[in-house]
């Protein structure tokens, strides 16, 4: 016996519903595969138009499309004598760093010998390629040779190692080191103290022995669109100076990347290695006599008469990081360019000893390693052209607590710095290892953010610290006129003595381009300044401050 069920209408209804949203699901389904598609379609067919016209622009399109090829008959180079490739060279050939194996014994051998760094800089160009880099080479390295360390170079930055970039690499490290020339340090003279019966107490103690040579270094490095400047003062005769640590510290200070930390340090050698091979080259013993040659002479600093340097000199002397723009890459790179082929001219058309420019430092400019992030997500540059990052070790509310953008005060110079550390050090045998690189001092006080602020605030409004005379009136009024016109520009006038105490000099200082004093003028007034303020590059800098006080 057979029982039907009938359904009622609500059932039927319910049922009937259900078969429609699962047909609504499966049609939505296929509305997005089919919209997924033809997106796929339109990449690809974006993607073979911009192909043919890639094709169709020339050889260039050709070779961004299917590569290089075959290298010869046109292709870049020719005429290069076939040699043989063993077997134990087919990773070479496969445009890939062959493994480098030590021997025991040999890192042994090489961990008793000295350590002598020879700062060496590469610029090689090719067809398509151009590699600039700095670094610094061991003297007395014997575990890896110049020819390895240019393929992994290579590899490194992914260009074609054979037939002329690792050759070309090889040779200028080979060149550099074979050029090089020791500071010779003698430690017995360091130590040592001469006879009184020698010393005539009318005549300065620096004719009979000049172991102070401080030189002027000056940094200009640029590493991705990052550019550092900075100038202090280096003696190249102190054996306890030590480039690697300072770069180190001057790193840890301003929170700069990695990058600059070796930059730095093969600046500061570079620098030095260059005073040293031209007293070589004029004959100086290193006796601790003075120069006699009048070209060295000059770049040598004077005796330390004061430890205080002039408040005028301070913006020269202290650390400014700039972020470049594309264009300005590009207009550096043009002016190097233009400097080395102007450097060449000037070497062959010298005859005798050649000496280097003292004048003319070289810029360091680094090519980046292509990779996904160049610099850490908290990197940021202030309105003073510093380079900060977050501290480890601080939570949120510490940040809450301190200055803003606005409020914050310049850091102090290098010389301050450095003076207070040096002193430090005099008078203290050792530093604990237990103590912490960084100590947070963390205050909870209400209303000590609005009391800085205000504090900054009475400050700002004072007249400048520079020249205690007071300006002229038509100065005065000059500039008054020009800030009503320039309301966004920063600048400041100020009187000082000149070398003689009864003459008195005026001056125009741009807060926006640090380093730099304006003569106002023709006669009273401040059109010499004004132009000045239209000046592009100074445009530039007042629009990159007020673009960080914005944000």
């Amino acid at each position: 016996m057979e029982i039907k069920c009938i359904k009622s209408n609500s059932e039927i209804l319910s049922e009937f519903e259900r078969r429609e949203e699962a047909y609504q699901q499966v049609l939505l389904e296929q509305q997005e595969q089919q919209v997924e598609l033809i997106e796929r379609k339109k990449e690809e067919l974006y993607r073979l138009n911009r192909i043919q016209k890639l094709r169709s622009s020339g050889i260039d399109g050709s070779i961004e499309v299917y590569g290089m090829g075959y290298s010869g008959y046109g292709n870049g180079w020719t005429g290069i004598k076939p040699r043989m490739m063993y077997p134990r060279e087919q990773r070479a050939m496969k445009n890939k760093a062959r493994r480098i194996k030590i021997a025991r014994e040999a890192i042994i051998h090489q961990s008793e010998c000295p350590e002598l760094l020879v700062p060496v800089r590469i610029d090689v160009n090719s067809d398509r390629y151009r590699l600039r880099d700095t670094f610094t080479w061991n003297m007395y390295e014997m575990c890896i040779s110049p020819e390895q360390f240019a393929e992994v170079l290579c590899e490194d930055f992914s260009l074609p190692p054979h037939p002329y970039f690792a050759t070309s690499i090889a040779k200028c490290i080979t060149d550099q080191v074979n050029e090089y020339q020791h500071h010779f340090m003698n430690e017995a003279l360091q130590g040592s103290e001469m006879s009184e019966e020698f010393l005539d107490r009318n005549i300065p103690y620096t004719r009979y022995k000049d172991d102070d040579m401080r030189i002027q270094v000056k940094l200009d490095i640029i590493i991705a669109q990052y550019n550092l400047v900075d100038t202090f003062e280096w003696d190249i005769n102190n054996p306890y100076n030590d480039p690697e640590v300072f770069a180190e510290r001057m790193c840890l200070d301003l929170a700069l990347t990695g990058e600059f930390k070796t930059a730095i340090a093969h600046s500061i050698r570079e620098q030095a290695q260059m005073y040293t091979k031209s007293l070589f080259l004029v004959g100086y013993t290193f006796d601790g006599k003075p120069i006699e040659d009048e070209d060295i002479k000059t770049m040598i600093l004077p005796t330390v008469s004061c430890i205080f340097r002039p408040l005028e000199m301070l913006n020269e002397y202290s650390p400014v990081l700039y972020e470049l723009s594309e264009s300005e890459l590009e207009k550096q790179n043009k002016e190097n360019e233009r400097d080395a082929r102007r450097k060449r001219r000037q070497i062959r058309a010298r005859r005798g000893i050649q000496l280097p420019e003292f004048n003319e430092r070289p810029r360091t400019q680094r090519t980046p390693v292509v990779h996904s992030v160049l610099v850490p997500e908290n990197f940021y540059i202030d309105q003073y052209g510093i380079n900060k990052a977050l501290i480890p070790g601080l939570n949120d509310d510490d940040f809450d607590l301190s200055l803003n953008e606005k409020q914050r005060s310049p850091l102090l110079s290098r010389d301050t710095r450095t003076k207070n550390s040096t002193q430090q050090n005099l008078y203290s045998p050792s530093i604990s290892p237990s103590l912490p690189q960084r100590l947070v001092l963390k205050f909870k006080i209400p209303r000590l953010k609005d009391f800085l602020a205000n504090m900054l605030d009475n400050k700002s409004h004072l007249s400048p610290s520079i020249g205690s005379l007071p300006l002229p009136q038509w100065l005065v009024i000059a500039l008054d006129n020009l800030r009503q016109r320039y309301p966004n520009d920063l600048f400041e006038g100020f009187v000082r003595h000149g070398n003689d105490p009864s003459d008195t000099v005026v001056r125009i200082r741009c807060n926006d381009c640090p380093g730099k004093l304006y003569i106002p003028g023709p006669s009273s007034t401040v059109e010499n300044f004004e132009i000045h303020l239209k000046n592009r590059y100074h445009r530039i800098r007042v629009e990159q401050r007020l673009r960080n006080t914005l944000s």
